[in-house]
């Protein structure tokens, strides 16, 4: 199969026996298992986790030095047919090394600044330099779908008057470091996904930066998100709660942070209506999500019951 990667030039893919899959929110390796190629992968990325779906995959080797730094002898060890990567990911003198050394490098299109609306497109990106363009076709048909039915699934646990819903912020905790994520860097599709109300976007926060304590009490949200690697980073919830900045906000006084696997959360892709299911439940409906102390109830069961209630209410 011959296609243009996204930098520009066309890549000749001869064989998929030995997948390389990295970029910096584990996106591309989703793409890579939901289109049933993951016994395939040969290393992952430090942002990369599909052990729950690939048996062994977390005794793959990992390419990455340093946060997101490519490791180009560690890639060029693994004998890759071919790579898919992105710009979130270098450097890009590094992926041309590969390149250069007679591996295909495909670029796929960076899908952070769209989120959740990157899936089906990313689906079909990977799908087609992998040889398989038709069962792309239908993963990303498949995955539109059920995030669509998700968000109506979480907008009827989500108050009716949007003035009413959760201020909402996603916060990437490092020490008492607080970065965060704003307009423009997948998170603020997440909240809008799950029908909270996107701070960022009311006060015009782009990007992702470090943030202080003042602009956080005045920004005020009642939910913040985190990824789960950054809680523990601070020592866990109740350390995190005792933060300058954060316990003074609603969120922190009522104890309302969520946290998520840093492997999922950002990873948009055809796992993503189940991270949306995740936090709209945890944020809407928290007795239906997991607590050590307790059984969770099903919420596919309940997410289901809802969407027969749409069903019921738009016939």
């Amino acid at each position: 199969m011959t296609v243009k990667s996204n930098d520009g030039p066309a890549q000749t893919v001869k064989k998929t026996d030995r997948i390389l899959a990295m970029n910096q929110n584990g996106g591309i390796a989703a793409a890579v298992v939901g289109l049933g190629l993951g016994c395939n992968l040969v290393g992952r990325d430090i942002a990369t986790d599909f052990s729950q779906l690939v048996p062994g995959a977390e005794q793959l080797p990992l390419i990455t030095q340093g946060g997101h730094e490519i490791n180009a002898e560690a890639v060029l060890a693994l004998s890759p047919d071919v790579i898919l990567t992105d710009t979130t990911i270098g450097p890009y003198d590094a992926q041309l090394q590969l390149r250069n050394a007679g591996i295909p490098v495909i670029f796929i299109s960076s899908s952070y600044s769209e989120g959740v609306r990157s899936a089906g497109p990313q689906v079909r990106e990977v799908a087609e330099a992998l040889g398989v363009p038709e069962l792309g076709d239908k993963l990303a048909e498949r995955t539109v779908r059920e995030i669509n039915d998700t968000q109506k699934a979480v907008a009827k646990l989500a108050p009716e008057d949007p003035a009413d819903r959760p201020r909402t912020v996603f916060l990437y905790l490092r020490g008492n470091i607080y970065y965060w994520f704003g307009v423009g860097s997948g998170a603020d599709s997440l909240i809008q996904s799950v029908s909270a109300r996107d701070v960022a976007a009311e006060v015009g926060f782009e990007g992702m930066s470090p943030t202080n304590s003042e602009a956080l009490i005045k920004a005020a949200p009642d939910v913040i998100i985190v990824m789960t690697l950054g809680l523990a980073s601070v020592g866990g919830i109740d350390k995190a709660l005792e933060l300058p900045g954060i316990k003074q906000t609603p969120a922190g006084k009522n104890r309302r942070l969520v946290d998520m696997s840093d492997y999922e959360v950002m990873s948009f892709g055809p796992r993503s209506a189940q991270v949306l299911a995740a936090l709209g439940t945890a944020i809407y409906a928290p007795e239906l999500a997991y607590h050590p102390d307790h059984p969770p109830k099903s919420i596919e069961k309940r997410l289901k019951e809802i969407n027969e209630e749409l069903e019921e209410d738009e016939a």
